[in-house]
Parts: structure tokens; C-alpha cells; sequence
């Protein structure tokens, strides 16, 4: 009577109070997370340069479907419409407001659709705690609608995962797989994930999501096949490994502000010690551990080092910049999935809904996890990145307005700088007028 009592109890949702403070928290915090010139006043790469630029150029709605770098990205499109009529100073605020409310949302699926899969609140707000401060988001996935796609894209594997099956369910489920298999080409990545679970299911719930998906992807389709791939570049299988080590394990142990003195340091006997630390991780947590929770572990580990290889390998490791003796920032993009699903992977196996979950292993496992968490959370909460230095954007559209528009006809348009300093957007003078 006394473990039903209890299950039932690590079932409970908090409550709606609380889950609201959570979610304005989540929105939050992440804008203060970049030092420097704040995020909110400056403005990531592609979101001015493509996304801005092409929605004030012309009809925002007649570029909803035009690719970039060879692929949709509809969601990307879609939150830069108001661009085309915001006041200029403001659109950097609501780029960074955009980007950190879709992440929230993203935390607030993984939270809800982990129910019935891992066991206790606590576990669950953890994980979802690692979409929106996790040591590795702030760098390229924090207050930018453009590589918003990638956060969107980690958590679509707990849609088709997820034993949460009311109509609100199935539509929330669903609303997050169409958006990733039309934000991204990887989302092919996810195709098995979509047919098994229909089949292996044989549910409603099921079958809508994945059919939902598959129109998705279907017009992500059309897009890669009207729009030129661009080509990869040259591939070090040895730094493939040394960048996974480090960047992706590395980085779910101990976080990503650690990672650069010790990759400088010491080097490759980092990466080794990373994965030797991890496999005993998993072996541990593994034994004894019931066959639902070992079976979805081994699968979001097996997609972790998927979702890794592949997008790195067709960029070139090249591309990355990361070589040894030489941290880099770069590509961290590539990384929030894998972190994501051996993270979820750990709950699973410490916090599995049953009687499992009183092994020792995962008693302890689940102080440790979420202790863990906050750490890594905590030490990378600020963390420097190519939009610290500036410009500032409410400065710079002044000046720009000042010195190049003051006289000139409304229709002219003139480039503004953005962060980092050798991008920027063109937008006509009649938006920066006063």
C-alpha cells in the first residue's frame, strides 16, 4: 500500500503556480546569461543578416518557404514576420525574447511529456532545467530564432516517445514534430523514431504524430530539392572522437566553462578519461535496471551519438575549427541534442516509473543528478560569446540613421552592423526613421 501511496505521490504535477514562476524563470534567465553588451541588444548572425533582411525586403509571408544552406527552416521564418513591422530599435529585443520563449516551451514539453516515463518532479525539472541554462546552450542556441531549429529538434525525440496521449497531448506532440521536420534537414534523423513507435504502439496518439511529422517532412523535402546543399568540407575521424569526448561528455559531466583549461592543458587524455567515466557510468546504471527504461536509455544513447556524427561529419570537422591544443566555441549547436538525450537517457534509468527506481544505484543517482545539474548550470550560467563584444544595436541603428540616411531618399537602404562585427543587414532608411 505504502510504494502504491508512493508512486502515486512521484506522479503529482506542481502546481500551476508554480509552474508558471518556472516557466517566466525560464524565459528569464537565459537573457542574462550573455555578459558584455546584452543579448537582448545585440542580434545573432543569421537572424539580421538572413532572416531580417530577407522578411523587411520584400512580403514577409513570400519567403515563408525559401530555404537557406539548403533546407526549410518555416519556424525561423515564421518568428521573423514581425520584424517587418516592429520599430527598428526594438527588433533585437524581440529576436532574443523570440529565441528564449521557444526554448522555454521546449523545457516545458520535456517536463510534461517525460511523465509516465521517469518517475519524480524533481528528475524531470532537471532535465528540462538543461534546454534553457545547460552549460553548452548559451554559447549559440540563447536569444536567436535561428538556432532555435536545434532546440526544437532535441526534443523532438520525447514527442515520439512520450506515453502522454490526451487530445492536448497528441496536439502538443505533434505541433513539435511538424516544426522539427520542417526547421531542419537533420530531421530525417528522426524518421525510424516516428514509423516504430506507430508501429510498435498501434495507437492514435501514435499514428497522428507520426503522420504529422511525415507531412512535415514532406515539405522539408521539397524544400532540399529546390534548394543547392552547400559542401562539406574535410573530416579527422580523430578529432570527430576528440570533439564528442570533450564537447559533448565533457561537457554533461562537469559543463562547458571547464572544458577550454583543460583541453589546453592536458588534451587528449581528457577525452579518454571522458568516455571511460561515462561507459562506467552507464554500466553501472544499467544492472539491475528494469528492460523498459534499460531498452529507452540504449536507444536516446544510440541517437546521442547519431545526432552528433552526422551533422559534424557533413559540415567537415574542418568547419568546426576544434583541433588539438585548441578550444573553440564553434558548432556548439551540435551538441545540445547529444547532451540532451544521454541526460535523458541517465533519468531514465535512475527515475524509471516501478519498483526499480528504490535500487540504491538510483537513490543515490538521483541526488546525484540533480545536484550535478545545478553545478554545471550554475558555473556556465554567464558565459562569454560572440555577441558580448557588440555592437549594440539600438546604438548602432542611431548611428547608422545619423550619418547615412539623414537627407536620403526613404526608399534607400543601408547596412547596419551586427554581432560579430563582419555581419550585417541591409534595411531600408524609412524603417530606422525616428
Amino acid at each position: 500500500m505504502a510504494s502504491t501511496r508512493d508512486a502515486a505521490s512521484n506522479q503529482e504535477r506542481l502546481p500551476r503556480w508554480v509552474g508558471g514562476l518556472l516557466f517566466v524563470a525560464a524565459v528569464v534567465l537565459p537573457l542574462l546569461r550573455q555578459p558584455g553588451v546584452k543579448s537582448w541588444d545585440t542580434i545573432w548572425i543569421e537572424d539580421a543578416s538572413i532572416y531580417v533582411e530577407q522578411a523587411n525586403a520584400t512580403n514577409p509571408l513570400a519567403v515563408l518557404f525559401r530555404g537557406y544552406a539548403g533546407y526549410l527552416q518555416l519556424m525561423v521564418r515564421l518568428l521573423a514576420v514581425p520584424t517587418a513591422w516592429l520599430p527598428t530599435p526594438w527588433i533585437a529585443s524581440y529576436l532574443a525574447l523570440a529565441g528564449v520563449t521557444v526554448g522555454a516551451l521546449c523545457a516545458a514539453f520535456v517536463y510534461h511529456s517525460a511523465r509516465g516515463w521517469i518517475a519524480t518532479w524533481p528528475i524531470r525539472l532537471a532535465l528540462a532545467t538543461l534546454v534553457v541554462l545547460g552549460p553548452a546552450v548559451a554559447i549559440e542556441n540563447t536569444a536567436t530564432i535561428t538556432n532555435s531549429i536545434w532546440v526544437v529538434l532535441a526534443v523532438a525525440p520525447w514527442a515520439f516517445i512520450s506515453v502522454q496521449d490526451t487530445r492536448r497531448d497528441v496536439v502538443m506532440r505533434s505541433v513539435v514534430v511538424f516544426f522539427a521536420a520542417t526547421a531542419t534537414a537533420l530531421s530525417f534523423l528522426l524518421i525510424p523514431l516516428a514509423v516504430g513507435f506507430a508501429i510498435g504502439r498501434r495507437t492514435r496518439a501514435s499514428a497522428t504524430v507520426a503522420v504529422t511529422f511525415g507531412v512535415g517532412m514532406a515539405i522539408q523535402l521539397v524544400a532540399v530539392a529546390t534548394n543547392p546543399v552547400p559542401p562539406g568540407d574535410t573530416n579527422s575521424l580523430r578529432i570527430l572522437i576528440d570533439f564528442f569526448g570533450l564537447r559533448v561528455l565533457g561537457s554533461l559531466l562537469v559543463g562547458e566553462r571547464p572544458l577550454d583549461q583543460l583541453w589546453t592543458g592536458i588534451g587528449e587524455p581528457v577525452v579518454a578519461l571522458a568516455f571511460l567515466i561515462t561507459i562506467a557510468l552507464f554500466v553501472t546504471l544499467f544492472r539491475h535496471a528494469g528492460r523498459r527504461p534499460q531498452r529507452a536509455a540504449a536507444l536516446l544513447m544510440g541517437y546521442s551519438v547519431i545526432a552528433f556524427v552526422v551533422p559534424a561529419w557533413g559540415r567537415g570537422t574542418s568547419k568546426i575549427g576544434f583541433e588539438i591544443g585548441v578550444y573553440t566555441l564553434n558548432m556548439t549547436r551540435y551538441t545540445l541534442m547529444p547532451i540532451l538525450l544521454l541526460a535523458s537517457a541517465v533519468a531514465l534509468l535512475i527515475d524509471p516509473v516501478g519498483v526499480e527506481r528504490s535500487r540504491r544505484v538510483a537513490t543515490v543517482g538521483r541526488k546525484v543528478f540533480i545536484v550535478q545539474v545545478v553545478i554545471v548550470c550554475i558555473i556556465g550560467f554567464v558565459t562569454p560569446t560572440v555577441r558580448s563584444a557588440g555592437p549594440s544595436w539600438t546604438a548602432e541603428t542611431a548611428a547608422v540613421q545619423a550619418r547615412l540616411c539623414r537627407g536620403e531618399p526613404p526608399d534607400k537602404v543601408v547596412r547596419i552592423t551586427t554581432s560579430p562585427i563582419n555581419f550585417s543587414v541591409g534595411l531600408r532608411c524609412d524603417r530606422l526613421a525616428p
